[in-house]
């Protein structure tokens, strides 16, 4: 859960200068790319919204239900982030085969996180209590999602929502979708990067719900 302790430190007005400074220009022309189709990440974002608007019954349930997801997201998304930078290291010619043993553990991976998940979430609605689980040592990043809860503030949780999923979405484009053909992206690849596309995509999704 690392992602709510990096975005805190991260400077987003340095960072935000200009569009295309923000991470390699061929995943920048990727997201542009995705604009002229219904593929967009936001757009994805903003449907499973409206799906768990649905669902829920009451504004509380609708919190419990972003929050959920939320947290699911960034685990997953670190996911994402490790197999980025590890297969960077390796040999570029194989992107494929690495991609498809990466899918074949999505089972595996998604009931770890779904396990971890729910932790998390049962200690931020206990006011971060806990009586002791496996994941306790990452408890302490969640100290500003407790607050939130404790507040209620849904206007908070709905635009974390999208701003996790459409970074989720958009690492699975990459992974999938763009990878496969354009593999020697990587080599631009950091953790500083990782970061300004999550930043990126989270201002970014900001201004398509307040337009």
């Amino acid at each position: 859960m690392e992602f709510f302790k990096r975005n805190t430190s991260f400077n987003k007005n340095e960072s935000f200068k200009q569009e295309s400074e923000e991470f390699p220009l061929e995943i920048y022309d990727f997201l542009k790319e995705l604009e002229k189709s219904d593929s967009h990440p936001i757009y994805f974002a903003l449907e499973g919204f409206s799906q768990l608007k649905n669902e829920a019954g009451n504004d509380e349930e609708l919190s419990l239900f972003l929050l959920e997801d939320i947290i699911f997201s960034s685990l997953y998304t670190s996911f994402c982030e490790s197999f980025f930078l590890e297969a960077q290291k390796s040999d570029l010619n194989l992107i494929e085969n690495y991609i498809e043993l990466f899918e074949k553990g999505s089972p595996e991976r998604e009931a770890q996180i779904a396990l971890e998940a729910e932790s998390h979430l049962q200690y931020i609605i206990n006011d971060g209590q806990c009586e002791g689980c496996s994941f306790c040592s990452s408890h302490s990043d969640l100290s500003p999602l407790v607050d939130k809860w404790n507040e209620g503030d849904i206007e908070y949780f709905a635009e974390l929502y999208l701003g996790m999923q459409a970074i989720q979405s958009f690492f699975d484009q990459i992974l999938y979708d763009y990878l496969p053909y354009n593999p020697n992206i990587l080599t631009d690849f950091s953790m500083e990067t990782i970061d300004k596309i999550r930043v990126f995509l989270i201002e970014l999704t900001k201004k398509e719900i307040s337009s």
